[in-house]
């Protein structure tokens, strides 16, 4: 009972199911010519199949495995088992030794005869040679497995398939031979005659248990051959798979272990892989090995002994890959198996900026990415953000586009360029966000600027998508403009969805100083969404004098309607501080510092994250350095429920690199890097931080030689429920630097869609 709770087994499960597992095959398949007056004399008239049962955990034989089974076990606990060295059987470790035929003259078998051991070797169930209570594992494993008989299969001469060779008269349908019903302590053997086989030439068989309640079939023993004009009869190969690790993330080194596979009357020849399992032989061992691999998968390969290489995988993929291996004997026969194995990585979908699909025509429009979120209701990707004109000073557009689970995008108009509330403001729109309404559509929240006395005004809107899928769009805040000018409404924090028609986001209504000291004073508001109503709190939070606040800021809502906003503040020679805004249930607002940093450090970015860990909430943030006008990052993780300082994860501080931060989820934190090393803009890269406070480095992309330099403008990246990680990544290149001032060379700017597989186990 504690083997079958331990493996998740149902122990009142009374349907049975087909065995199962490699383990399950037949491994003693033999054919003899049925030749009454032999060789020379009239030709054979048929052959002779026989093997012996294999059921695992069935201990006591009547086909099916239950807790009967305990009993023989019980009854001889502490025996052991020969087994015939594998190098007599091709590399099979569990033949066990002797005829099992030879039952010493009595019955049952006797004592110590070769049938009698080979009936003990039933009871092995992990085959080690020892009966022992490691034994009850098997029952359990293949807990109501059963087998009513076995199917014979046969390829006769001219044929091209296998079919099934029907019974004897009395036969159960769709069985060539039934489990007998009272197999005794003898081991349970079978031979049928097939008298049909009387054609000149090769006959091929193969065996697979049956079982008839489930109408399941067993895993089919290995192939053999028999010719009736010679008698010569040779087994395939069993072919067997395995990988280590079986999920890794990329680059990835694995080992594609073979050397399980065996051929019971011969040996194993050739060795043929195929690294993907996209049915093209990658490597044959009997040819020597290649320079560089040629499979778009796989960077190298390496022989380690026969039958065992170690792959570099170089990406991940949509699906988990089947690494196949064929084996093949020294006669000539054949046979594959095939091992699952996920490489942790990610796949992209590159879509320049002419493309169609997302753009107007006209070549210098540009659709600029600025929010992406996954559809809670369909589980597709959606982005948001609008469409810029190459700064001709034409107002821009809002556009939404829905990634369907096919890989089609479709993209669809919020606001038109001309004769909408854009084009009377003159202004772009920024600052996008997506939330969802209580009929799954989605409501996008986003501010509009505008100049005004030395400064930019920002305007708030909101656009809710009907059914019909149409766009209402509506103005929300416009602040007063006073001298200097003001960002009113900019939103600063990503979108909170409660549940649907529930969401709850950070904005700012910041006043810019004229003397070009920075923000004088920066107004913190929590906007709620609820049912298309919107409304505001004050924080009662602003900035002191002088201090800049920085890109960490977030709002985070409890369960139970509690609220705290998190802000990194950048200080004029002091420390840089982490404070935090908590709103009690019942509406008060507490201020407080968090923690601050090392004196070193000049600022903090990236997005704040809360996340549970082991039943904790954990924050994690980067802070930086700032080194000849590039920037070298330390993550850091901290216990927002204590003042302890903040311990660093992984320290970055000997490398330069520009960051664009992004990233939301219960178990990660995302930052996307450009590594600047050496004033050469090369890759774009990937960090992940789980909620073990692992942080992993992986490459995401990286741009071609043709369109370097490169700058990030847009990085955001979010996981699904299942633990599927997305990310979207816009990337300009193609000029100096110097040249993009003024004109942005769009055609030179790559928006990419990076889909990360097969996600980490998170704790």
């Amino acid at each position: 009972m504690a083997e079958l709770a331990r493996l998740g087994k149902d122990p009142m499960k009374t349907t049975s199911e087909a065995a199962t597992g490699d383990a399950n095959r037949v491994f003693d398949l033999d054919l003899v010519l049925i030749d009454p007056d032999g060789p020379g004399g009239d030709p054979p008239t048929g052959v002779s199949i026989n093997w012996s049962e294999v059921l695992v955990g069935d201990y006591d034989q009547n086909g099916q495995v239950n807790v009967s089974d305990l009993t023989p076990l019980g009854r001889e606990l502490n025996g052991t088992v020969a087994y015939d060295d594998k190098s007599l059987h091709g590399g099979f470790a569990g033949w066990p030794a002797g005829d099992p035929y030879d039952d010493g003259g009595e019955t049952p078998p006797a004592v110590g005869s070769p049938a009698a051991n080979w009936r003990l070797a039933r009871i092995d169930g992990d085959r080690n040679g020892l009966l022992t209570q490691a034994d009850i594992t098997p029952i359990a494993v293949h807990w109501q497995e059963a087998l009513s008989g076995y199917r014979i299969y046969r390829q006769a001469p001219g044929e091209s398939e296998f079919t099934i060779v029907p019974g004897n008269a009395g036969t159960s349908d769709g069985l060539s031979v039934d489990h007998p019903t009272a197999p005794g302590n003898a081991p349970v053997l079978y031979g049928f005659a097939d008298d049909n086989a009387t054609t000149s030439g090769i006959y091929l068989y193969y065996v697979a248990p049956f079982d008839l309640q489930s109408q399941e079939q067993g895993p089919a023993s290995g192939i053999v051959s028999i010719d009736l004009d010679t008698g010569t009869v040779n087994s395939s190969p069993v072919a067997s798979l395995s990988v280590s690790p079986d999920f890794a993330g990329a680059p990835a080194e694995i080992t594609l272990d073979a050397t399980a596979s065996y051929d019971p009357d011969g040996s194993i020849a050739a060795w043929e892989w195929d690294f993907d399992g996209d049915g093209i032989t990658d490597w044959l061992s009997t040819d020597p090995l290649p320079e560089q691999s040629s499979d778009g998968t796989v960077d190298s390969f390496e022989e380690v002994n026969p039958g065992v290489v170690k792959v570099t995988y170089r990406q991940g993929f949509a699906e988990y890959l089947e690494p196949t291996i064929e084996v093949m004997d020294n006669a000539g026969a054949a046979d594959s198996d095939s091992a699952q194995l996920g490489i942790s990585g990610w796949v992209h979908e590159v879509i320049s900026a002419d493309d169609p699909t997302f753009d107007p025509p006209g070549n210098e429009v540009s659709f600029i990415v600025q929010d992406m979120e996954i559809d809670p209701a369909t589980g597709e990707i959606v982005i948001c953000g609008n469409v810029d004109r190459s700064y001709l000073d034409i107002p821009a557009g809002m556009r939404f586009a829905r990634r369907s689970n096919s890989g089609d995008w479709q993209e669809e108009s919020v606001l038109q360029h001309e004769g909408s509330i854009l084009d009377e403001l003159n202004g772009s729109a920024v600052n996008t966000e997506i939330g969802w309404q209580q009929n799954g559509e989605p409501v996008l929240l986003f501010t509009v600027s505008q100049l005004v006395f030395g400064g930019y005004s920002y305007v708030m809107f909101m656009s809710e998508r009907s059914q019909g899928g149409t766009w209402d769009t509506q103005m929300v805040f416009e602040g007063e403009i006073p001298i200097g000018g003001v960002n009113r409404g900019a939103i600063n924090g990503k979108i909170d969805q409660i549940e649907p028609g529930l969401f709850y986001s950070l904005v700012s209504d910041t006043t810019q100083g004229v003397d070009g000291l920075g923000f004088k004073a920066s107004k913190y508001y929590v906007l709620k969404y609820h049912n298309g109503d919107i409304s505001s709190e004050y924080s009662g939070w602003t900035t002191k004098d002088m201090a800049h606040p920085r890109h960490a800021r977030s709002l985070l809502v409890e369960d139970n309607g509690a609220m705290s906003i998190l802000l990194g503040v950048n200080y004029p020679d002091e420390p840089q501080k982490v404070h935090v805004q908590r709103r009690s249930t019942d509406g008060e607002w507490i201020y407080d510092e968090l923690f601050h940093f090392a004196s070193e450090f000049e600022g903090i970015t990236g997005q704040f994250q809360l996340f549970n860990s082991s039943g904790s909430r954990k924050l994690l943030f980067v802070a930086y350095l700032d080194i000849t006008d590039v920037y070298s990052y330390t993550y850091f993780l901290v216990n927002p429920a204590n003042s302890n300082s903040p311990s660093a994860l992984r320290d970055d501080t000997a490398t330069k690199q520009e960051f664009y931060s992004g990233g939301r989820g219960e178990s990660f934190l995302s930052y996307i890097g450009v590594d600047v090393t050496g004033q050469n803009r090369k890759a774009v890269y990937h960090d992940l931080c789980q909620a073990n406070g692992t942080v992993v480095h992986e490459d995401v992309y990286s741009m071609p030689i043709e369109i370097q330099p490169i700058r990030a403008s847009y990085f955001d990246a979010l996981a699904t429920e299942s633990g599927e990680v997305y990310a979207v990544i816009v990337v300009k290149g193609g000029k100096e630097f110097s040249e993009l001032v003024g004109e942005v060379n769009h055609q030179a700017e790559v928006q990419l869609f990076c889909t990360r597989v097969d996600p980490r186990p998170v704790p």
